[in-house]
């Protein structure tokens, strides 16, 4: 176990996980749990501001989170707390509409931080009424047309998801997974743009030598520049936020969701090549370090932003593509 005292992390109070071992857990603890955390926020309500209306830290991600719980199988949980959940998710949505600014997608369409976050719980919460329903097709109409701000490499819009296409790509899948029919038209020109964008990143870095400079200082140096590369603010970040890890994990999603959207070719030779990069970064300790650069030999950030909790679920993304072993096994190398 690695022991960092930053003043940024909590304090893990549990063991290294061994194999063989269960996490027991009580029928009722995780919903009486659950309950708990939901009177805290049931009674902070009102008190929600509407200066932010995106899914990452504003009303439609808490919107969100109650149009999922008011969707739960979960037996234990209340009929009551799923019906809360209706009306909630239902409040949130008419605060969000009333602040949204459409024109602001002309920069950013990614779900979790653009318009297209209150817009896709708009077209989620529509679904009880039907996914035909007249405005739940107004809501997803808005979304595809938005595509448009997405498509060209040169506009300056990151790859990346927490801003960028990958973001926006997210909201798509999302939809699809809850049976909206989605054009695979306006699902390949968003990866056409991200690949376009990954390969001319990728020769930039090749051409300049940027590459073997961050990689120089660190026991990775020897490992061939992969045939993507994305950056976010002009620095390689590899966690799920910002960099490959989201970017990869989303686009083996869509080439899974939407056939016809990526081409095989671009699936072995761009994204798994790209994946078997990333696989190869892990650290000693089973981590990923956050970023290319100085950042390679540092082992501090494990949340999803940063770290492997972000990229775990690429790798076993890529084992379901492959069934290849080397993708649920620490590796290293140096």
């Amino acid at each position: 176990m690695v022991e960092i005292n930053d003043g940024r992390h909590f304090k893990n109070p549990f063991q290294d996980y061994t194999a063989g071992d269960q996490l027991k857990v009580e029928n009722t603890s995780i919903p009486n749990k659950i309950v708990e955390l939901l009177n805290v926020l049931n009674s902070n309500f009102e008190k929600l501001s509407s200066s932010d209306v995106s899914m990452y830290t504003g009303l439609s991600g808490v919107g969100l989170f109650y149009n999922f719980l008011s969707q739960c199988k979960c037996e234990l949980l209340d009929r009551k707390i799923r019906e809360n959940g209706v009306a909630c998710a239902d409040k949130l949505l008419n605060r969000c509409l009333r602040h949204i600014e459409l024109k602001k997608l002309s920069r950013n369409i990614s779900v979790y931080t653009s318009p297209i976050g209150p817009l896709c719980l708009g077209a989620l919460s529509s679904v009880k009424h039907g996914s035909e329903n007249t405005e739940a097709k107004k809501f997803v109409e808005e979304i595809l047309s938005a595509s448009k701000y997405g498509i060209d490499v040169d506009s300056g819009m990151p790859d990346e998801a927490l801003y960028g296409r990958t973001g926006y790509l997210n909201c798509l899948v999302t939809l699809r997974e809850n049976n909206f029919d989605i054009p695979i038209s306006v699902v390949s020109s968003i990866t056409d743009a991200i690949l376009k964008s990954g390969q001319k990143t990728a020769g930039a870095y090749k051409s300049n030598g940027f590459y073997d400079r961050l990689m120089y200082q660190s026991s990775k140096r020897d490992l061939r520049m992969p045939p993507l590369m994305f950056e976010w603010h002009d620095k390689c970040y590899l966690g799920a936020a910002h960099g490959f890890a989201g970017i990869l994990t989303t686009l083996l999603k869509v080439y899974r969701l939407f056939p016809g959207s990526i081409s095989s070719h671009s699936l072995n030779q761009l994204i798994l090549p790209t994946v078997d990069w990333m696989s190869q970064l892990q650290l000693n300790s089973g981590n990923w370090p956050s970023s290319l650069g100085d950042s390679l030999n540092r082992d501090v950030l494990v949340h999803w932003c940063h770290g492997a909790t972000g990229v775990i679920p690429l790798m076993l993304s890529a084992h379901k593509f492959t069934s290849q072993d080397n993708y649920l096994k620490p590796r290293s190398i140096g």
